[in-house]
């Protein structure tokens, strides 16, 4: 691969700002899954973005129904993970 295709590779690959968006949500929700007690001191600002999203998100009706990544499910995933946490983690969101 020659220098210009390297530079641009990123934006061949990066899809509609809607489908990144989600996905970057989607990631957060995961993490919070899997690591409920280490993201302790940062679940009130993921509240944030969740809340965010769930108001302000785009919904994409595909075509294709198997690939559905909006971002206002992502949002619904990473708010009822933070909702389903230890008293803990709910004490220190609010």
């Amino acid at each position: 691969m020659g220098p210009k295709q390297w530079l641009m590779w990123p934006t061949l690959w990066a899809g509609p700002a809607h489908d990144v968006r989600a996905a970057c949500i989607q990631v957060l929700f995961s993490a919070m899954y899997h690591l409920k007690s280490t993201l302790l001191p940062f679940a009130s600002h993921l509240l944030k973005p969740a809340l965010r999203f769930l108001e302000q998100g785009s919904v994409k009706i595909p075509e294709d129904t198997s690939h559905r990544n909006d971002e206002k499910l992502a949002g619904e995933k990473l708010m009822a993970s933070l909702m389903a946490s230890e008293d803990v983690i709910l004490e220190h969101i609010f």
